[in-house]
């Protein structure tokens, strides 16, 4: 990979497979000079990455649908001054305001369909246009196609900086510029 001396590398790799990625990246020299873009997110996060990694986490991106410190919408605000009410502190997790937007689109799917019945829910889903903190959300509706039956939310880029997660997209949610 090296030798094709890339300025992004996308590492679509999952679990501690990235962490080993990133630290080979960094062992090897790949890294700083390229970039590494995680497609998967989540590993970057994980308690382990920065003793899996060293230094070499330093710098790395990563795709996520959320950050604790971008709200793209007023909902998300509201989620979060309600959280911080209900258990007082602000959520740090991911998997909270998910779930919150997941039980929005059920309850409305539901309350559309006037049933709990599988047909009708499937109806009301396909026509789904619905704010959530995320964004809107619409599900695609072509057979066959990738984002069928999916909603494909406004992703973000975030990069560790000095072991800060610095959002760099999109504009409207950045926290800092992309560094080298």
């Amino acid at each position: 990979m090296k030798a094709f001396d890339p300025d992004v590398v996308l590492a679509y790799v999952y679990g501690t497979g990235l962490h080993y990625f990133v630290a080979q990246a960094g062992e090897t020299k790949l890294t700083p000079k390229a970039v590494i873009l995680d497609g998967a997110g989540p590993p970057s996060l994980w308690p382990d990455f920065w003793k899996n990694v060293g230094d070499y986490g330093n710098l790395e991106c990563f795709v996520s649908s959320m950050h604790e410190k971008v709200e793209l919408t007023k909902l998300a605000t509201y989620f979060r001054e309600a959280y911080t009410k209900e258990f007082g502190t602000a959520p740090t997790d991911y998997k909270s305001r998910s779930i919150f937007d997941a039980v929005l689109i059920a309850a409305d799917a539901v309350n559309r369909a006037k049933s709990t019945d599988a047909d009708k829910l499937v109806d009301a889903l396909e026509k789904t246009n619905l704010l959530v903190t995320r964004g809107m959300v619409k599900f695609g509706t072509q057979m066959g196609g990738p984002e069928y039956h999916q909603w494909m939310p406004p992703m973000l880029i975030v990069q560790w900086q000095d072991k800060i997660q610095t959002v760099l997209y999109p504009t409207e949610g950045a926290t800092g510029k992309l560094k080298k």
